[in-house]
């Protein structure tokens, strides 16, 4: 069993403990109009973490947020998030909806 604590996961980039150069690289992802960001690595390395705080910070009426997760661990409110692996839903074909999308100016 895994129990997710909901107020550890956002909790800013900021005591994420990254190096400075680190933040300043991923905060200035955060100001591009558009744009896609995969984390990989094992279980336990804070992609989960990592990832919901970004999400949290950019996170606005202006914005169409899309995640693409197996599961969905927290429910983020104003982004669409799918879930991957129910009824035949994968990763591929899930990415590939998403991106034929057009952007929003």
């Amino acid at each position: 069993m895994r129990v997710l604590d909901r107020s550890s996961v956002l909790i800013g980039l900021d005591k994420l403990g990254l190096t400075p150069q680190d933040r300043e690289q991923i905060e200035s992802w955060t100001t591009q109009p558009n744009g896609l960001i995969v984390a990989t690595g094992p279980t336990g390395t804070g992609k989960t973490t990592l990832l919901y705080s970004l999400l949290h910070q950019i996170n606005d009426v202006g914005r169409k947020i899309v995640t693409v997760e197996d599961p969905v661990e927290y429910q983020l409110s104003g982004t669409v998030q799918i879930a991957v692996n129910k009824v035949g839903l994968t990763f591929p074909v899930a990415l590939r909806a998403v991106l034929r999308q057009t952007p929003m100016f």
